[in-house]
């Protein structure tokens, strides 16, 4: 038989539903307070304060540059789109006459 098969499985392999490691536990020990005293300390002015907590309530928009790999290939879609368009009016213009 081999070693592991679909029938040959280990009795409670993996951890247990609902454990948590040390470094979550202990973060949800105080962790509502050192999140509260974070936001306190933002909204008083506190610059270290507010870049941490900002990135999470306001999440940047993306943006893409023209110099960047997907920059190119979005100008390579408004090109294709482009002729597109041209090759459609063209023929509408032919079906008018």
């Amino acid at each position: 038989m081999a070693k592991f098969s679909k029938d040959n499985q280990p009795e409670g392999r993996g951890r247990p539903t609902g454990s948590q490691n040390k470094q979550k536990a202990e973060f949800r020990k105080g962790g509502r307070k050192l999140l509260d005293n974070l936001m306190e300390r933002a909204l008083n002015g506190c610059d270290e304060a507010a870049k941490l907590v900002l990135p999470f309530i306001a999440k940047p928009k993306p943006y893409t540059e023209i110099c960047t790999l997907d920059g190119e290939l979005l100008q390579a879609k408004i090109k294709v789109i482009t002729e597109l368009e041209e090759r459609l009016e063209a023929l509408e213009q032919a079906a008018k006459s």
